[in-house]
């Protein structure tokens, strides 16, 4: 991740994430561990299954554009949103945004939120919020944007409003 992006994993329904601590002596720029986000099957929970090149179209049909593909990935972007489609057994398995941060950030926030909105009810995501080790609504994006690092330094050479920061 850059300096100027702030970044949340999304998970269908039907899986829940796993952290797992990267290399001991991994840390993050706030001196934390590095944990790396993976998506396993809930037991007892089928979920749907979502098939990549359906999600891919309709965020084509959203002027996206692929700009990464591989086997087990799919990246596409618009503008300042990335989406990561991560698969596994020919499924979605996690998704992740990463929203570039600029000083004209608090003027996309209300697009931002109604970008990811819009993804998780069509496709029955949720945001994964590794902190508190639960899915949340999709509601939660911006208070989950403002805990980033990148975040907080923006926020704070830009003196964003306080409208964008919310319910942190």
């Amino acid at each position: 991740m850059s300096w100027n992006e702030a970044r949340v994993a999304l998970l269908p329904s039907g899986r829940r994430f796993v952290v797992q601590e990267g290399l001991p002596s991994a840390r993050s720029l706030d001196d934390r561990p590095v944990v790396v986000l993976h998506s396993v099957r809930e037991e007892g929970n089928g979920g749907q299954s979502i098939k990549p090149e359906l999600v891919r179209s309709w965020l084509e049909e959203r002027s996206f554009v692929v700009r990464e593909e591989y086997l087990s990935s799919v990246q596409l972007t618009r503008g300042d949103i990335e989406v990561d489609l991560f698969l596994q057994e020919e499924e979605i398995s996690f998704v992740d945004l990463t929203f570039t941060l600029s000083r004209e950030t608090p003027s996309r926030c209300e697009a931002w939120q109604t970008f990811v909105t819009e993804l998780c009810e069509t496709w029955d995501f949720s945001l994964a919020d590794p902190e508190r080790g639960v899915k949340v609504e999709a509601a939660e994006l911006l208070p989950m944007l403002a805990r980033n690092n990148s975040w907080k330094e923006f926020e704070k050479a830009f003196q964003w409003p306080t409208v964008a920061l919310a319910a942190r």
